[in-house]
């Protein structure tokens, strides 16, 4: 905003820089400076602008006298992707300069479908979720990431017993009604975050998956903070995991609470090392899926205007 408050300040472009050059009660000029000529003198080539803000050079080289050089305002949609808005202090908004809740944003690089996702994210209740696991993990959470954890191949009912793990609505034992409360893997109480901190379901279970998940090549979480990692997902206090791993960690948890309540009602032993091997199997049957799908639809757009997308599908690997 400051700039728009000022007078216009001169620029010094350099050679092969645009620029828009002024003089008073003349029509703007737009121009890229070129090299001084031996009779000396700031030297221009001459452009005009086309209706997307591109610059089309028309091939004069002058010397206009009594105009002087201003900054540009530039609009970049996308890198390499330059188009002038006009004088610096002629334009409103400029692509710089602006914050959304105190972070920094460019308006040429914020597309529509950010914005809507700002829009939402302002009028979204934050879960009562939060404040609960804030008090028991005392620890920062990016809970904005955390709510938008999503994974690209785990199905609907894969991710169902994770989600309710995040809002705190999972039905576990130590909740009542279930007659007795303890874990099946210990003689504590079973509730959420003991599903996570049972030192056995740790060692047979959650121990050998985060080893799995560092052998795949995907971020760990720093030594001691495993918990809010399996619990929500939590790197760091600004990062949570990708869509990648984020699949493995809906199948882990869908395949251990399925675990838990089959020894519970049917009065079993819990194994766990059933559980673990049923994330493998499961995983790799989703992968194999969703490879499909996307097979049979580049084969169907092969000769199509869409085939240009396949490219992307590539963006998801494992």
């Amino acid at each position: 905003m400051l700039p728009l408050m000022q007078q216009p300040q001169r620029s010094t472009p350099e050679i092969g820089g645009p620029t828009v050059i002024l003089k008073a009660d003349k029509p703007e000029k737009y121009a890229v400076r070129a090299p001084d000529p031996p009779d000396g003198g700031p030297a221009y080539l001459i452009h005009t602008k086309d209706r997307k803000g591109r610059l089309i050079d028309k091939g004069q080289l002058r010397k206009p006298a009594g105009y002087t050089p201003h900054e540009l305002a530039i609009w970049s949609p996308k890198l390499d992707d330059d188009r002038v808005m006009g004088p610096l202090t002629h334009v409103f908004p400029l692509p710089s300069g602006w914050t959304i809740d105190g972070k920094s944003v460019s308006l040429d690089r914020l597309s529509i479908k950010q914005r809507t996702q700002i829009l939402a994210l302002r009028k979204m209740i934050p879960p009562a979720a939060e404040e609960a696991w804030q008090m028991r993990l005392n620890i920062t959470m990016p809970w904005h990431k955390v709510w938008s954890i999503k994974s690209f191949y785990a199905t609907p009912r894969d991710q169902f017993t994770w989600l309710k793990v995040m809002h705190r609505n999972l039905f576990v034992a130590g909740n009542g009604g279930a007659g007795d409360t303890a874990c099946r893997a210990c003689p504590q109480r079973e509730n959420i975050e003991h599903l996570v901190r049972c030192s056995v379901i740790q060692a047979d279970f959650w121990k050998p998956l985060l080893a799995l998940m560092k052998a795949l090549g995907f971020p760990a979480p720093p030594s001691g903070e495993e918990v809010p990692f399996l619990l929500l997902g939590r790197l760091s206090d600004t990062t949570v995991l990708d869509a990648n791993q984020a699949g493995l960690m809906f199948i882990a948890w869908r395949c251990l609470y399925a675990a838990v309540v089959s020894s519970r009602v049917d009065g079993t032993p819990l194994h766990l090392d059933r559980a673990y091997n049923r994330v493998f199997q499961m995983t790799i049957s989703r992968l194999k899926a969703n490879g499909e799908k996307w097979l049979l639809w580049a084969r169907k757009n092969a000769h199509t205007g869409q085939r240009r997308r396949t490219g992307a599908l590539g963006s998801h690997t494992m």
